[in-house]
């Protein structure tokens, strides 16, 4: 199972099951849409759409999965959105500017040889040390 067969299946319920319109909103063909539901409804070993002479109706539990289907792509494309927020946030930080978020935590990160966080840390206790004038 490819995850864009499932993107196929969600964007072809989306357009009322016009898989003319599905296949211009997700740049490809219309037969190739169809060829990779099919190849969808045969690893799952169901049968997604009834096919009919003038198109496609989806059957409800196809409807259901697809409706859960958007669900999950949907909060994907939050956390991705999430994600990259606090990496600005990171990157922000590391190079001394003010932090862009302020919302989201963001907890140490291992890779080389010290933490994101580690590296953080360091710079605000150097800051907020009293410096000694001798």
């Amino acid at each position: 199972m490819k995850i864009q067969q499932l993107r196929y299946l969600v964007e072809v319920s989306k357009q009322g099951l016009n898989l003319s319109v599905a296949a211009e909103k997700l740049h490809t063909s219309q037969p190739g849409i169809s060829k990779q539901i099919r190849l969808l409804e045969d690893e799952l070993g169901v049968e997604l759409f009834k096919r009919v002479s003038r198109g496609v109706r989806l059957l409800p539990e196809a409807a259901r999965y697809a409706e859960t289907l958007h669900g999950l792509f949907e909060r994907m494309r939050r956390a991705t959105a999430a994600l990259k927020t606090i990496r600005s946030a990171v990157v922000s930080a590391l190079s001394g500017g003010p932090p862009k978020v302020q919302s989201h935590s963001v907890s140490s990160t291992s890779g080389g040889s010290g933490s994101r966080r580690s590296v953080c840390s360091r710079r605000a206790r150097r800051r907020n040390t009293p410096r000694n004038s001798a």
